[in-house]
Formats: structure tokens, sequence, C-alpha cells
């Protein structure tokens, strides 16, 4: 799923982070013959992570990517990751191998929507808010769990709740985006908690305007809602 990467790249620079880069596989790179001349596609064999600011992990990954990859890249990598997508569902089988990684780091960003967050947390009947603050301190992770009324959770025990977005944020690609938002932010030095924050902010602004129907209209207005981030 090309779309979902590029969605990613895209949003980020939109929102300020100079540079952004999609890896792939060299037999992938026909996929991406129509990316934005912006964004950098990597397709060498071997590619040294640490020359970067942050990682975002699982939109467009698929499900037949090996999970023991990821976990080499959670161990290995000591700056931020947002593990998004299938990022997270291809963990479904091999939870608490990923919540004993990520309990030894104190910088990632899960952002699962409610069927991602069901494959790797069990749900109780004390609401969405329990939920996302048990799932934040049983990870060591803020938590942004997405939907009509997003929930964001940190592991020291804040909790936020958006209740603002409008109908069009369901059409595809928004969490995609919502991705490249918060790591743009990061890259450019702002805190984790307050990238989450802005971004989702930022995404609702976007919702807002009945003129934004799809997420190319989003991504194109990101600008018009950053200047208060000055």
């Amino acid at each position: 799923m090309a779309g979902a990467s590029r969605i990613v790249a895209f949003s980020a620079r939109k929102i300020g982070a100079g540079l952004a880069t999609i890896k792939i596989k060299k037999k992938q790179l026909i996929n991406y013959a129509g990316v934005e001349p912006g964004t950098i596609i990597n397709y060498s064999r071997n590619i040294d992570l640490n020359k970067y600011d942050l990682i975002v992990i699982g939109p467009g990954l698929g499900k037949k990517f090996s999970y023991l990859n990821i976990i080499k890249i959670l161990k290995d990598f000591k700056k931020t990751i947002i593990l998004d997508a299938d990022a997270l569902s291809i963990f479904k089988k091999h939870t608490q191998v990923l919540f004993s990684i990520l309990r030894k780091r104190s910088n990632t960003v899960l952002t699962p929507h409610e069927g991602e967050f069901n494959r790797l947390f069990e749900r109780t009947e004390n609401g969405k808010i329990f939920e996302t603050l048990k799932a934040a301190k049983e990870t060591n992770s803020i938590i942004v769990f997405k939907g009509n009324d997003t929930v964001i959770a940190t592991p020291e025990g804040d909790i936020f709740v958006n209740y603002e977005a409008e109908p069009s944020l369901a059409t595809a690609g928004t969490g995609d985006m919502l991705c490249g938002m918060i790591g743009g932010l990061i890259c450019q030095g702002m805190d984790i908690k307050n990238s989450t924050l802005c971004s989702t902010f930022i995404q609702n602004k976007l919702s807002q305007n009945k003129d934004n129907t799809i997420v190319e209209d989003f991504i194109h207005n990101i600008p018009k809602y950053c200047d208060w981030l000055k």
C-alpha cells in the first residue's frame, strides 16, 4: 500500500520536516514512480537508520512483514519511533514480546484505531479513557487511541480527550496523515506529548473545513493551521 507511506512522508514535510524518506525494496520501486518529488525513496539493501531523527513504522507495511524486524529496530534505534497500522496488528499473537521491548524505551508513540487497539490490549467495561491510560502505562508509551473521540494518554498518567472531529475525518488516509504530522513536529524539536496534542488539534481543524473531503485536501491545507505553533 504505497499510498499510506506517501501520505505519512508528505504530511511530515507539509508540517515542516525538512526531509522525509520512504524505505522500500528495489522491486517495489515501480509502485513509487509517481511519488511526490520532494520525498526521498531509498531502496538500498543497507540503510543506516541512525542517520534519521525519527522512524514511522506501519502505514502500508503489510501483515506479512516479520515482527522480528520491528523488534530489532525498536532495540537498535534510540530516538523516537511511531508505530501504527500493520506494525501494531502484526503483534496480535506476540503482544507480550512487544510490550517488554516498549517498556525499556521512553520515546515511543502508538496510534491505533479501535480494531488495532483491540488486537493488542484487553478491553474492559471501564471505558476508553481508562483503557487508553492502562495501555500507556503497560507499554511505557504515548497512546493515541483514534476515533471520533480520540483519547491520548501518557505513561505518567496524563489524559486528553478530543471530541471535535467531524465525519470527514473518517476518509481513508487521515490516520497516516496524523502519523506524519506528529513525526514532523517531533523532528523540529517539539516534545512527544505536545506533538501528539498539536497534531490532533490540527487534524480536527482540518476536518471542520467543509472544503476538505479527501485526505489530499487535508494535507494541502495543513500549513493554514500551523501559524499558532510559531
